[in-house]
C-alpha cells in the first residue's frame, strides 16, 4: 500500500483545522470566492465559549475500510503566559500498530491561545511521519503580528493572528449560519494567509459517538497558504452550543481520509484562578 495515502497529519483534525494539519491542494483562492456575508475575526472578547479545560475528543482515522490510527483534540488545564490566562489546546495523531509497520505517525501540536481574544501566543508542532520529521516553536507578538521562530527567524503576520489549531477553535466560538462565511487571520509553519471558512449546509450525521445535527463547514486558504495537497476538507460540527467536530473528510485523488468521532468528554468552565504560570 502506498504510504502517502494514509499519511496522517493533525489538520485532518484541525482545523481541522485545523483540527489536523493534513495539507490539501487545488483550493480556491479566497479572493475569487463569490461575495457572501462575512464575519471578520480579530481580537474581540471571547464569551460563552463552547469548549473548556478537560474537553477531550477521540477520533478514528480511516481510509475506506482501513483503520489507520487515532487522533485527539484536547483542552488541557489553563496556563498563564506573559501575564495572560491562556487555553492550552492540543492535537495529537498516531498511526495504529499495524499501520506503524508501514508508515509510523506520531504528531503533536500545542497551542497557547489568549483566553479573552482567542489569538495565538505560542505554537509548538512536532511531526514524526515515517522518515520525515520537523519541529516548529513559534512565539507570537499579537499586537504587531510578528512571529518569531526558535531558529531566530522572524515573520510578519497580521495582528492578532491565529495558528492552525487556534483558528479552528476560534471558528467553534463564532455563530454559524448557512451561507455566511467566516474569515480568520492566520500564521503558522512560516506562512501567513487568510482562511475563509464556508458554511455550506446543515445535516444529521451518525458516528460511533452518537447522532448529531451539524453544520457542514469547509476551510479554504488563500493562495500559497496552509493547505497544499490536492483535494478539499469538510468538517461536520454540531449545531448546538458545543460546536463540536464529529466528522472530518479530507479528499484525496483516490477517496478520502476521514476522522470519525468515537467518544468525547465535555470540558468545564474556565477561570483565571485555574491558570498556572508557564
Amino acid at each position: 500500500m502506498n504510504g502517502s495515502l494514509i499519511r496522517l497529519r493533525p489538520i485532518v483534525l484541525a482545523a481541522a483545522l485545523a483540527l489536523a494539519t493534513a495539507a490539501l491542494a487545488g483550493l480556491t483562492r479566497a479572493a475569487e470566492t463569490p461575495a457572501r456575508p462575512v464575519v471578520s475575526t480579530v481580537a474581540g472578547r471571547a464569551q460563552g465559549l463552547p469548549f473548556g479545560p478537560g474537553e477531550s475528543l477521540r477520533f478514528s482515522i480511516e481510509y475506506g475500510l482501513i483503520k489507520a490510527g487515532t487522533a485527539w483534540l484536547e483542552v488541557e488545564p489553563m496556563q498563564v503566559y506573559k501575564g495572560r490566562p491562556c487555553y492550552h489546546l492540543v492535537s495529537r495523531a498516531e498511526s495504529n500498530e499495524f499501520m506503524s509497520k508501514i508508515y509510523k505517525v506520531r504528531d503533536r501540536i500545542d497551542s497557547l491561545v489568549d483566553a479573552e481574544g482567542l489569538y495565538s501566543w505560542r505554537y509548538k508542532k512536532r511531526m514524526r511521519e515515517g522518515s520525515y520529521s520537523r519541529d516548529y516553536d513559534i512565539l507570537y507578538d499579537p499586537p504587531t503580528g510578528k512571529a518569531k521562530y526558535a531558529d531566530g527567524k522572524e515573520y510578519a503576520a497580521e495582528p492578532w493572528s491565529k495558528d492552525a489549531l487556534a483558528a479552528f477553535y476560534y471558528v467553534r466560538h463564532m455563530p454559524l449560519e448557512v451561507g455566511r462565511d467566516i474569515e480568520v487571520t492566520h500564521h503558522s509553519d512560516r506562512r501567513s494567509n487568510g482562511i475563509l471558512v464556508k458554511v455550506h449546509s446543515r445535516e444529521t450525521v451518525k458516528v460511533p459517538a452518537g447522532t448529531f445535527d451539524c453544520f457542514v463547514i469547509e476551510p479554504i486558504a488563500s493562495e500559497g497558504g496552509l493547505f497544499k495537497a490536492s483535494g478539499r476538507m469538510q468538517i461536520w460540527v454540531t449545531a448546538d452550543d458545543r460546536r463540536m467536530p464529529v466528522l472530518m473528510k479530507s479528499k484525496i485523488p483516490v477517496g478520502s481520509i476521514d476522522a470519525v468521532l468515537q467518544e468525547y468528554k465535555t470540558g468545564g468552565p474556565a477561570t483565571v484562578a485555574m491558570a498556572q504560570p508557564r
